[in-house]
């Protein structure tokens, strides 16, 4: 059987970094976009004919 050694590849190393990355950067990041509130929609004024 065929075992691959997923720590000789490095895998590890790598989940590790992308776990920092999203526990501390985007952590921060992710605060501050949605400390802003901003509306990606206007306010809808429905249409008339005159």
């Amino acid at each position: 059987m065929f075992f691959i050694d997923f720590e000789r590849l490095g895998l590890a190393e790598v989940l590790a970094r992308i776990n920092n990355f999203f526990s501390t950067k985007f952590a921060d990041y992710r605060k501050k976009v949605e400390a802003v509130q901003v509306s990606l929609f206007k306010p809808y004024t429905p249409l008339e004919v005159e």
